[in-house]
């Protein structure tokens, strides 16, 4: 998977993205915006957006923009940003139960002479792998619906 575009300038009136990044310093942007696009469009006209800081939002993003601006395209950006991050934590899930389902396989055959122990560790492992089963099953899900997501925007999007 592409590296998603991490931060973006938007123009306010439009809502058309002008520059996009996919690196984490998004410092050049804010300058641009500051420093070339205010001065020669006016204050408010630009702005830059950064999909990786905590605090983005569509809503706070909506109030800044104009009522005839199309917020299509930096919704996908973002949805994209998203599918991106969702698909790192899908990995370190499936990683994590991989491991544990090991563990249980290397209990199984270190203590296969010694069954109350291998009984009492394999009980524990299963656990930790039904816990681990259920984190792997939810973050599939969430990209499951990040995906579809994506593709609707994409659609509606490519359509306008």
């Amino acid at each position: 998977m592409n590296k998603p575009v991490s931060a973006c300038i938007i123009n306010t009136k439009t809502g058309e993205i002008s520059d996009a990044i996919t690196q984490a310093d998004s410092t050049a942007l804010r300058l641009k915006v500051r420093d070339e696009l205010i001065p020669a469009h006016g204050e408010n006209s630009f702005m830059t957006v950064e999909f990786r800081i905590a605090s983005f939002s569509l809503k706070y993003l909506r109030t800044r923009l104009s009522a005839d601006a199309d917020l299509n395209p930096v919704t996908l950006l973002w949805l994209q940003y998203l599918l991106h991050n969702q698909q790192g934590v899908v990995d370190a899930r499936q990683a994590n139960y991989n491991l544990a389902v090991n563990a249980k396989k290397d209990v199984q055959t270190r203590y296969a002479d010694n069954v109350p122990m291998q009984t009492l560790l394999v009980d524990l492992l299963d656990d930790a792998i039904a816990e681990r089963g259920n984190e792997l099953n939810e973050a599939k899900a969430r990209f499951r619906d990040l995906q579809t997501n994506v593709q609707a925007r994409s659609a509606a999007t490519s359509t306008q």
